[in-house]
C-alpha cells in the first residue's frame, strides 16, 4: 500500500476478493481454531489490515474497500475460537483514528465492527477491567458534543442491540453510571437533533438494564 493512491486502490480491491474467499475457508476450519498458523493469520495478517488511515475520496476511507470481507473473516475467527475476542477487540481498538487524523469515516466502520464483535462475544468477554474501560471509553467519546454526527449516530446505534446491552449488563456497576453520565453530557452539549433523539432512546434502553 505504499505505491501511491492508484496502487493502493488496486491492491485493496484484490485483497477484498481474497478476503471473501478466506472467510469461507476460516468458517470451514476445525473448531476450536487452535493451530498456530491459523492464530498467526489472525494476529499478523487480519488485525493489521485495520491500519490504513488514508482516504479514497473526501468521504470514503481506504479501509472501506476491504472492511466488509475483513469483518467476515474476523467474526468467523471469533465464532471458531471465542476466547480470541479479547485479542481481537484490543487489535481493533489499537487502530482507532487519533484526534490528529480526524478520520470520522473510519471511526464509523470500526464502531460497526465493534458492535459485530460484541454481538458474538461470550458473556465474560469484558471481564478484563482494562479492556472494558478502553472499549467503553471509545464508545462514549464517539458521541461527545464535539463529535461528527455520523460517528455519534453510529455509536448510539449500538444501544439498539440486545446482545450489546446484555454484554454490558454483565458489568452493570462499572459500566452503567459511566454511560449515563456521558449520555446526559451529550444531551446537553451535542448540536445535532438526530443525535439528541438517539441519546434519549439510549438512555431509555440503559434504564431498562
Amino acid at each position: 500500500l505504499d505505491g501511491g493512491a492508484r496502487s493502493s486502490l488496486v491492491s485493496l480491491a484484490g485483497a477484498a476478493a481474497l478476503l471473501e474467499l478466506l472467510a469461507s475457508i476460516i468458517r470451514g476450519l476445525r473448531r476450536p481454531i487452535s493451530a498456530p498458523p491459523h492464530l498467526s493469520l489472525l494476529a499478523d495478517c487480519l488485525l493489521p489490515m485495520h491500519m490504513p488511515t488514508g482516504m479514497v475520496d473526501d468521504s470514503t476511507p481506504l479501509l472501506a474497500l476491504i472492511h466488509r470481507p475483513l469483518c467476515l473473516c474476523i467474526v468467523a475467527f471469533v465464532e471458531g475460537r471465542p476466547e480470541a475476542v479479547h485479542h481481537v477487540l484490543r487489535g481493533v481498538l489499537s487502530h482507532w483514528p487519533s484526534a490528529a487524523t480526524a478520520n470520522s469515516s473510519k471511526e464509523v466502520l470500526l464502531l460497526h465492527e465493534l458492535e459485530m464483535l460484541m454481538e458474538h462475544a461470550a458473556p465474560d468477554a469484558l471481564a478484563d477491567p482494562e479492556l472494558r474501560d478502553l472499549l467503553v471509553g471509545v464508545i462514549v467519546e464517539s458521541f461527545e458534543g464535539s463529535k461528527n454526527f455520523r460517528v455519534a449516530e453510529r455509536a448510539l446505534l449500538m444501544f439498539r442491540s440486545d446482545a450489546v446491552l446484555n454484554l454490558l449488563r454483565q458489568h452493570h456497576a462499572a459500566v452503567v453510571p459511566r454511560l449515563i453520565q456521558r449520555l446526559l453530557q451529550a444531551a446537553s452539549e451535542h448540536w445535532n437533533q438526530s443525535v439528541l433523539k438517539m441519546v434519549g432512546r439510549a438512555l431509555g434502553k440503559i434504564d431498562e438494564m
